[in-house]
């Protein structure tokens, strides 16, 4: 019996993350400008991210960094505590169902959502995250 309360905590979780995901998303679509390469050039300021799996927020109150991530034309940014710790090339992608991705020259890919100051990356593989950023 104890395996089954387990499975369905875990399966409690995914629906959480799922349909937190889709709030999010519904918000920031009400609005959604066009997206274009142009729409995410700029710096961005890490405001949260949410873990899914394990239903967790990080803020900058328990990580104790300021996360900034630049795009320019070709390559993306990501700074701490204005540090540059990561630098990389990148494309936009626009999937058939008219989703837009971005895909790291590491090969991660993480689905895209813009609304005229606030940016949505979603990385769907492992843990599920979900990470909102503000136009600097």
């Amino acid at each position: 019996m104890h395996f089954f309360v387990l499975i369905k905590k875990y399966i409690m979780k995914v629906q959480l993350f799922i349909i937190t995901f889709i709030l999010f998303m519904i918000n920031v679509g009400c609005e959604k400008d066009k997206l274009s390469m142009h729409s995410i050039i700029g710096k961005w300021t890490w405001v949260k991210t949410y873990y899914g799996f394990t239903n967790y927020t990080e803020t900058y109150e328990n990580r104790e960094a300021n996360i900034e991530i630049l795009f320019d034309d070709n390559y993306y940014y990501e700074y701490k505590n204005n540090f540059l710790i990561r630098k990389m090339q990148y494309d936009l992608l626009v999937k058939e169902d008219h989703n837009m991705s971005v895909l790291y020259e590491n090969g991660i890919e993480e689905k895209i959502s813009y609304n005229k100051d606030t940016l949505l990356l979603y990385y769907y593989e492992g843990e599920g995250s979900l990470a909102y950023y503000t136009k600097k």
